[in-house]
This record gives structure tokens, sequence and C-alpha cells, in this order.
């Protein structure tokens, strides 16, 4: 009867620890929702649509350049050398390494990225995978250059303005991808997650990385910036306000901006602001349908005119 009793407690204690294990292994292990070869090319999108018009090269690939449009009093700065190289591109950084700049601006060196460089704390995981699969990839745009720069040099109005952007934060928790059939879903992701539109059209004395609705006259636009050859144009106001937003816009009006950067008013967008191609009919839908989901806001901005 004890020996009986005695299997009887061995098999239960076995079934138990199986189960344990099955349960820890589920938890633990992280399962996306999209294949590899689609993650790739998400991240490809990302890269060349997002990061290629700063870090984008002559030669076609994204081997820096100098920023022109930044104004001189804060000092003389270029993008970096995000290509493969290992000398003087990205070559040898980690994927966490990769990771912990794209979600929080820190350098392997633990020194913060110049404050142009954004963080991405909202982006999904499976995204920032995408955009390290790419920058690891053999395409053309990231094969190693060996472009050199000089280092940063910030002027005394530069460095105050490198201080008062803060680091970003590692997420505690996964952040999954929208559901592409969900068109607000999917448009929110895509304006505040990815393509930070409040970064450029909210005040830019009081942005909310973590919350960008939060952020100063969110989308309200008048923020001041500079083009290529250095002279003002203001963000515009991308609120559904029909007298001084893009409230009158319709939908192909919205897609005529993105596809080939040209307004409503026929006029062609400035840098910072450039089209993005590469996203999909449905990307741009969802993107229209969030922004005119946005409370209207009657701001008024200067409008720059061409000579």
């Amino acid at each position: 009867m004890k020996t009986k009793n005695y299997i009887l407690i061995c098999f239960v204690l076995a079934i138990s620890s199986v189960a344990l294990l099955s349960f820890n292994i589920k938890k633990e292990t992280k399962i996306s929702k999209i294949s590899s070869e689609q993650r790739l090319k998400n991240g490809r999108k990302i890269v060349l649509g997002l990061c290629a018009g700063c870090h984008g090269s002559e030669d076609g690939k994204l081997a820096g350049k100098y920023m022109t449009d930044i104004p001189a009093f804060f000092g003389k700065l270029h993008s970096p050398n995000i290509t493969n190289s290992i000398e003087n591109g990205i070559g040898k950084y980690t994927r966490e390494q990769l990771k912990t700049l794209l979600r929080t601006g820190i350098k392997p060196d633990g020194k913060r990225c110049i404050p142009l460089m954004p963080y991405f704390p909202l982006m999904a995981d499976d995204d920032i995978e995408g955009i390290i699969d790419f920058l690891k990839s053999a395409d053309y745009s990231v094969i190693a250059s060996e472009q050199k720069y000089e280092p940063q040099k910030l002027k005394f109005l530069g460095k105050m303005w490198a201080k008062s952007v803060k680091a970003g934060k590692i997420p505690t928790s996964s952040i999954s991808l929208p559901d592409t059939n969900n068109k607000m879903e999917l448009g929110k992701y895509l304006a505040d997650a990815v393509y930070r539109c409040y970064e450029c059209h909210s005040s830019m004395s009081k942005i909310n990385n973590e919350n960008p609705p939060k952020s100063k006259k969110y989308h309200q636009g008048g923020a001041k910036m500079a083009d290529m050859e250095g002279r003002k144009v203001y963000a515009r106001n991308i609120t559904p306000d029909k007298k001084t937003g893009i409230g009158e816009w319709t939908l192909e009006d919205f897609t005529k901006l993105m596809r080939n950067g040209v307004r409503k008013n026929g006029r062609n967008v400035r840098m910072p602001m450039i089209p993005l191609p590469l996203l999909s009919d449905n990307e741009i839908s969802a993107l229209y349908t969030y922004l005119m989901s946005v409370k209207p806001k009657k701001h008024k901005v200067k409008e720059y005119v061409p000579k």
C-alpha cells in the first residue's frame, strides 16, 4: 500500500512539474504576430521614410550629412553615419544597444544623442526589432560607408538645448502592434508612436513623448523651424479646424500631401516635413482618420510664401 501511495505521489509531482515548466515557458516566450519577412519590410519602410531624411547621404546610403538647416547659433551639427561600418558607423552596435538607443536616445557610450534624434518609447516591439533587422541587413542603403565627420560642435545655445531634452525610458511591458483593420488605432499609432507628428506640430516648449496628446498645443502648429536654406518655416496646424487647420481637406488632399509632398493650396511642403511615399493606402487613410478625430483648435499659423 505504501509503495502504491509513493508511486502515486511521484506521478502527481512529475505531472505538476511539467505543467509548471510549460506555464513558465509560455509566460516568458514572446510571440510575434507577424513574420520575420513582414517585420523586416516594416522596418525598411520606417527607416527609409523616417531616418533617411536626416541620415541620407548623396550616394544613397545612410552615411549621414551636415545639418545645414540647423541655425548656426546652435553650432555645427551632423547626422551620424548609421551604415554597417565597424569604424565609422553602427556596425559594432549589438541589438540590445540599438534597442536602447531607439527607445531612450542613449548611445552605447552612455551619452545622449543630439536632440534632433528622436526616440520611440511608444513604438511596438516588432517595429523596433524590424528597424534593427533592416539596419543590420545587406540593403544598399546600410552597406558600410567609411564617411567620417568631425565631433559635434555645440555652441552655448546648442548645449542648453541638448540639456533640456531628457532621455527616454525602456518600457516596463511589451508593446504590441496595432490592429491594422482599426483605422483609429492604427492612425494614432502611426501619428504618435512612429512618425511623431506632434513633435513638430505642437509647441516645442512642452513635448510629452510618453503621452503625446498631453503635449502643449497638440497638433496646433506654430513651431518655428528652418528649411535647408536656413529660411524660417512654421509647422502647420494639423487639427481639423476648418479655417486654420486641415478640416476642409479630403482624403484625396491628404494622400497627395503624404505621397507627393503637395499641400491642398498647391504649395510644396518644406523641410523638415517630407513626403512618405512608402506608406500604404490603408496607413494614409488611418492617419487621416485619426487626425480628423482630434479636437479642432483655431490657431492661425504664419504662412511661408516662396519668393
